[in-house]
């Protein structure tokens, strides 16, 4: 076994699917070691870093994978990705550009890319590309709340909610949709919808309780006795009817 890469390498395999990224890491520096260069060892090893968070890592793991398959989609893919968790934005648009020209049906890339132009500020544009993903894949839910999110920060609040209740319609329990919801109508002046969304956001997921206190997005509604109350800072009275 010790002098055997493919072993290796199926160990290395076995150990990401367990979750066991650190000894996954592992055991693909062993493969590399006995001098194996397949791409699909550097891409297992780009993913098990960035499952660990290790991005930096991970782009220099693919970009191995790169320069020896230069016309892999999901190494551009897991590249675009770590880069976007390292907030390089640029870099990150320009490697999910490179994906979708060589797999252009893949809705998470045009999604993540999407991420990526909202983070650049160009919202039209990240608009055009969740919808680009859209029409591949419909119910896919993460893009419906992202381009609810992009619209509403164009202002384009109705159009915003009613992405956001397409979302709902596919996962009624998104918490995040709800919250997103509270924001658009707290921006349109409807106070009372925009506290019963948070109030139900926080139902879902109470980590929404501490993120309203100080989220820009919802200043509209923040001097509201009843949002005080959902978020704890003065005793619940009364329910939002």
């Amino acid at each position: 076994m010790a002098s055997d890469p493919l072993i290796w390498l199926n160990l290395g395999n076995v150990l990401g699917k367990l979750q066991q990224y650190v000894h996954a890491i592992g055991a693909y520096d062993k493969t590399i070691a006995l001098g194996a260069n397949e791409p699909l060892i550097w891409y297992n090893r780009g993913n098990a870093l960035t499952k660990l968070g290790r991005y930096e890592e991970a782009v220099q793991s693919y970009d191995r994978l790169l320069k020896i398959k230069p016309d892999d989609s999901e190494g551009w893919y897991g590249r675009g990705y770590a880069l976007y968790e390292l907030e390089r934005y640029q870099d990150a648009l320009a490697s999910y550009d490179r994906s979708l020209e060589l797999q252009p049906g893949k809705p998470d890339t045009w999604n993540n890319r999407g991420n990526v132009l909202e983070k650049l500020l160009d919202y039209s544009q990240a608009i055009s590309s969740y919808e680009q993903g859209l029409s591949i894949q419909s119910n896919k839910y993460e893009a419906w709340d992202n381009r609810g999110y992009t619209l509403a920060r164009l202002g384009r609040y109705q159009e915003a909610i009613s992405s956001l209740e397409r979302l709902l319609q596919i996962k009624p329990d998104h918490a995040n949709a709800y919250y997103n919801r509270a924001y658009c109508y707290g921006a349109m002046g409807n106070i009372k919808s925009a506290l019963k969304n948070l109030q139900r956001a926080i139902e879902l997921n109470s980590a929404y309780r501490e993120a309203a206190k100080t989220d820009p997005d919802l200043a509209r509604i923040r001097e509201h006795q009843a949002f005080k109350q959902l978020v704890g800072e003065m005793p619940k009275l009364v329910g939002i009817s």
